[in-house]
């Protein structure tokens, strides 16, 4: 029983008379294999296992199947030895927590030999995976700069008519799913290791996401380029998908649900072919994501600062003033305006209201001027032009004179 929730662990322990019966049992037990980075053990190759939807060691026999769940059984050793062996774990935990890279992610995401996964991808998608992986491990161990993301995945070989939106519809979709797996016995559920991963911080980022409603996707894009190759946005709508993505969630949890779930999960194309997803821990830059929080902590203060301000009434909110200049347009159109906005409203001093009225007074001086022009008399009105008529008149005489002497002097 666990003491802190008092609820059974799912463990337990069996006894035998004999000695043969014991070793007959777990000699024909199905044998564990586990998930992602849990299959990391010294001095053996990993064989990870990515995908439980169809077992390749299924209890035929129903012998080692309780309530739909896979025993998994091991022998059990004596109380010293079992002290020895928790504290050589918890160690072995301490040390990979300490690791900021987060290179143990580095296993997640391939897929090994022998696996359901493995028989059914073609030749040219098997060497792209293994030539990912390489590159990957290559990357990272020449620039100490770089480590793994807990919550970020990098998402290749994506149909080209998934868009942004549709890519976060499907992380969405790939979390029920393994939960829903899960639950019907067809995969491994993450252990307490992997839950715990992050810490406290995620713990409490993860409280804030429950207590505001947010959901736990918290961007999903797709790349894309233009004609000339160059990265553009997906807004503008003049470019096309580069096949390859980034999803973010909230935690390390839903991360390595989602990525479970995800990789080698089969999309149709536009052409009618069949596309498997290559699903991985994002590799990131330890600069750059500092950078990143500083700018993101430097905001949320902004606005909390501007959220403070607005209820203490220093400054007006910037929906107020939106809705005044909105009536103060329905005003130049000529509609009534705002209750209040005559002489001796609240809205009186407002400048937008003194920028019209200075507008209206320059546009009465200017139709004052114009009339004053239209009261002159007609003589005074044609004065200035019969004599610029008269320096016309000259000028061109006397070029037309000079342009005979010009011609008698050439003869």
């Amino acid at each position: 029983m666990d003491k802190a929730t008092d609820r059974p662990k799912g463990t337990g322990f069996v006894c035998f008379y004999n000695f043969d019966d014991a070793e007959s049992c777990f000699r024909n037990c199905p044998k564990y294999q586990p998930t992602g980075a849990n299959a990391i053990k010294k001095g053996d190759t990993p064989q990870i296992k990515h995908s439980l939807l169809e077992p390749e060691n299924a209890d035929s026999t129903g012998a080692y199947t309780i309530e739909g769940r896979l025993l998994q059984i091991s022998k059990a050793v004596e109380k010293d030895q079992a002290v020895k062996l928790t504290e050589e774990g918890s160690h072995f935990r301490d040390n990979r927590d300490k690791d900021k890279r987060k290179l143990y992610l580095l296993q997640e995401g391939t897929v090994a030999k022998g696996t359901p996964l493995y028989d059914i991808l073609p030749p040219s998608e098997v060497k792209m995976r293994e030539d990912s992986a390489m590159q990957r491990k290559k990357l990272i161990q020449g620039n100490p700069t770089l480590h793994l993301s807990l919550t970020r995945l990098a998402i290749r070989n994506i149909p080209r008519n998934i868009d942004s939106k549709a890519l976060k519809a499907l992380a969405r979709e790939a979390v029920v799913g393994f939960a829903t797996d899960v639950k019907a016995g067809l995969r491994q559920q993450l252990s307490k290791e992997e839950i715990a991963r992050g810490g406290e911080e995620m713990r409490e980022a993860e409280k804030q996401r429950k207590a505001k409603g947010k959901g736990i996707v918290r961007q999903a894009k797709v790349v894309f380029e233009g004609r000339e190759g160059k990265k553009v946005s997906e807004e503008s709508g003049a470019g096309i998908s580069r096949g390859y993505g980034f999803v973010e969630y909230s935690s390390h949890r839903w991360a390595l649900m989602g990525l479970r779930w995800l990789n080698g999960h089969a999309l149709t194309n536009s052409q009618g072919k069949t596309q498997r997803m290559i699903v991985e821990f994002a590799i990131e830059n330890a600069q750059v994501v500092s950078r990143r929080k500083e700018h993101e902590e430097k905001a949320r203060n902004r606005s909390k600062e501007v959220t403070d301000k607005i209820a203490k009434g220093e400054i007006v909110s910037s929906k107020k003033l939106a809705g005044r200049d909105t009536q103060m347009k329905s005003m130049r159109k000529g509609g009534k305006g705002i209750k209040g906005a005559g002489k001796g409203g609240k809205f009186e001093k407002e400048k937008s209201f003194d920028r019209v009225a200075l507008k209206g007074k320059r546009k009465a001086e200017d139709d004052a001027s114009e009339q004053k022009d239209r009261k002159k008399p007609r003589n005074e009105a044609t004065e200035g032009d019969d004599d610029s008529k008269q320096r016309k008149k000259a000028q061109i005489i006397q070029k037309k004179r000079m342009m005979r002497r010009n011609r008698k002097g050439g003869a």
